[in-house]
């Protein structure tokens, strides 16, 4: 029986996944982050939803297609991606692989038809997205909650932050809500294109961000604030980190959390690939979930990360070290 190892005494992962995608890629280069047709779909993609990434040695492929919300999971490795389109086991998929590629490896003929599935069924969207904001005169509170991580009001401003009295939405099950600000509690609204997040940096026990409006799928925070190029930039836990590091003259941008996976992001995937900046260096929160979440995507992408200097606890963000800084707590 022809095993995994014994497939990559002869060949690697990368040309197993090139071979058999080789068809949808039309004469393309199979790269790394690179979005392509989905070979595991029939139908023609009018955004290709199917990519492949390095880790540990190996490569894998990315399903963006959405097949996999009833499913166990829309990646895999190359021995995955063979199982997929042809429906075998594994052990067929090895003996499929050392046919089809002429290894020469000992092993049992293989005779299937390729396997399609549907593109995933988009349902109707009936959420009531419309919101009202009323902002509000930025004023002395505002500018000591900002300035104390060193934030301007022109830094407001390049990225369209303004403090807010109160805003009305409507949550899923489309029940209108509304809240308020108070003088121990203010909300300050990032509006974007069309939409916009809320933040309310002092909640304690309720939500500290609010959607309003619809938000685009693989929205990247800063990109639209960015230079043409530059040295260096920097992919930070959140907007706050992006605000705090454009103040003191560095580039950067954030997921929608760190716990986001970049592939979701292809506006990023692209941002790398680009060589815009010299450089691009994970920077997350120095806690456990920071640190453990900045190590797996500086791997996955094979690109340096940086921890923010050494803080007393609590705080743990580029901002709180800005802010610590300011206030002459730490050197």
């Amino acid at each position: 029986m022809i095993k995994t190892e014994d497939i990559l005494t002869k060949t690697t992962t990368y040309n197993i996944i090139e071979y058999y995608t080789r068809g949808v890629r039309k004469g393309k280069t199979l790269k790394p982050m690179c979005n392509f047709q989905n070979p595991l779909i029939q139908s023609t993609q009018k955004t290709p939803s199917f990519n492949i990434s390095y880790w540990n040695g190996q490569y894998y492929y990315k399903d963006y297609s959405g097949r996999y919300a009833y499913d166990k999971r829309g990646h895999g490795s190359a021995f995955d991606l063979v199982m997929e389109m042809f429906g075998l086991t594994l052990s067929q998929a090895c003996n499929k692989i050392n046919e089809d590629m002429n290894l020469g490896l000992e092993g049992e003929h293989v005779e299937v038809e390729r396997k399609y599935k549907p593109e995933p069924k988009i349902l109707p969207d009936k959420r009531n997205y419309n919101y009202f904001v009323k902002v509000k005169v930025f004023d002395k509170n505002d500018r000591n909650y900002w300035g104390q991580y060193g934030i301007t009001r022109e830094i407001l401003n390049l990225y369209n932050c303004y403090p807010i009295s109160e805003f009305h939405a409507y949550n899923k099950e489309n029940k209108p809500y509304q809240i308020k600000a108070r003088f121990d509690n203010p909300l300050y609204f990032y509006q974007r294109n069309g939409w916009g997040m809320v933040y309310r940096p002092l909640a304690k026990y309720t939500n500290k961000f609010y959607n309003l409006g619809k938000k685009p799928n693989g929205y990247l925070f800063g990109y639209d604030e960015l230079p043409k190029s530059g040295k260096r930039l920097f992919i930070v836990g959140g907007e706050k980190d992006v605000l705090s590091m454009r103040a003191h003259s560095y580039f950067s941008v954030c997921f929608n959390s760190e716990e986001s996976d970049p592939d979701n992001y292809p506006i990023f995937i692209n941002l790398i690939q680009s060589g815009r900046f010299g450089e691009y260096i994970f920077m997350y929160d120095c806690d456990e979930a920071g640190v453990r979440n900045m190590e797996a995507n500086a791997l996955k992408y094979n690109l340096p990360y940086m921890k923010p200097p050494s803080m007393p606890s609590p705080f743990k963000d580029i901002s709180d070290w800005f802010k610590l800084r300011k206030q002459k707590y730490i050197v």
